[in-house]
């Protein structure tokens, strides 16, 4: 069984031409649970 083969969009030139001042993420807060011999909830 052949699968299409999947065009690489994250490598194509962006063609929007928009102006792009910072990337990235800052303070984002989400709840991770960690499992040890005990179950810990944090936030990372």
């Amino acid at each position: 069984m052949n699968a299409p083969a999947l065009a690489d969009v994250q490598n194509a030139e962006d063609q929007r031409r928009l102006a792009i001042d910072k990337v990235g993420s800052k303070a984002i807060r989400h709840p991770v649970r960690v499992r040890d011999c005990r179950s810990i909830d944090t936030a990372a």
